[in-house]
């Protein structure tokens, strides 16, 4: 009886691991898009951002 509870609790600790793995993965894949997102903005010079600005 114990070797099933422990298969069932294996299989369950694996689908859940695997689901975090996941989540994190993509929270990451998001957080550097938008690293890379910001660093374009942040490059930019007064005129390339609002070049009415100077006028």
């Amino acid at each position: 009886m114990n070797t099933i509870i422990e298969r069932i609790t294996e299989a369950i600790k694996d689908i859940l691991i695997g689901l975090i793995k996941s989540c994190l993965d993509n929270m990451f894949t998001s957080v550097n898009e938008q690293v890379g997102t910001i660093a374009g903005q942040v490059g930019q010079t007064p005129q390339g951002w609002n070049a009415g600005i100077l006028i």
